[in-house]
């Protein structure tokens, strides 16, 4: 099995059965923080994604790299008649997803697999969504393939993803020791160097065309306050993780990108 993110034995060491809060992923404000209002920016972030491209009754939807459930409960309450899918290569998240109670209607399933080598039929999905969890994925042309394989035609991928861009302007650390801190304490992390440009290009090569994409890197940068504060001592030899990604972020090398793409019926893939 490939290796989980080691902050999700943070998370699920310090989490109780049943705490309603099930985000995993940054936070979105539409205005600057105040007080402790990151579990309520986690959840503005799903809200998001689920009107980014919401889904019709009676479709079935595969959530992959679901975590501990908070967009699969969301659209559970929200929709009828549908069988939704969770996938996490990780079964101790899934276990978590096990206390979302399936709305009468509705139908849930979990399922323990690689986002790479999803054990599905082609065409058995109407909506796939994948929020925050494809950087840590092998690679990125090899998820995109095995989403567009299991869409049925015209169908929906949901998406966020960071797009970094290797260095283009001074930095407090070597590429290389940014990527290393990554890949560390927020690994995997196969693919630290995304540009924008180079993920837009793999998603039509896959054969998804572009519907919607929004960029909510100002609005997801808050986040850090919460998850990697900064203290404002001078940089190490050595980032850690948290002070990486929140330097990416605010220097504008990282872009959080959140795109509803369609599987293109006339792409013969």
């Amino acid at each position: 099995m490939r290796r989980v993110p080691p902050y999700f034995d943070h998370m699920l060491a310090a989490r109780r059965p049943h705490d309603p809060a099930r985000d995993v992923h940054l936070g979105f404000w539409d205005r600057p923080p105040a007080g402790n209002d990151f579990a309520a920016a986690q959840f503005a972030l799903t809200r998001r994604i689920a009107s980014l491209g919401p889904p019709a009754p009676a479709t079935a939807i595969l959530d992959i790299g679901c975590g501990f459930g908070g967009l699969l409960a969301l659209l559970n309450q929200s929709l009828h008649g549908c069988h939704l899918t969770g996938v996490n290569i990780d079964p101790r998240q899934l276990r978590v997803c096990q206390e979302i109670p399936a709305r009468p209607g509705n139908r849930l399933s979990l399922i323990a697999a690689d986002a790479c080598a999803l054990p599905f039929a082609a065409a058995s999905f109407d909506q796939v969504y994948c929020v925050e969890a494809m950087f840590h994925f092998p690679a990125r042309t090899r998820f995109l393939a095995e989403a567009a394989r299991v869409l049925r035609p015209n169908g929906r991928l949901v998406l966020t993803d960071f797009a970094i861009s290797p260095q283009t302007a001074a930095a407090p650390w070597p590429d290389s020791r940014i990527a290393a801190a990554l890949h560390g304490e927020y690994g995997p992390w196969p693919e630290v160097w995304m540009p924008p440009e180079t993920l837009l290009r793999h998603t039509e090569a896959a054969g998804f065309r572009l519907e919607t994409g929004q960029d909510w890197t100002a609005a997801t940068l808050p986040s850090y306050r919460f998850t990697a504060p900064d203290t404002g001592a001078p940089p190490t030899v050595q980032p850690s993780a948290g002070a990486a990604l929140r330097w990416l972020h605010g220097s504008g090398r990282l872009r959080y990108l959140a795109l509803s793409l369609r599987l293109d019926i006339g792409i013969k893939r």
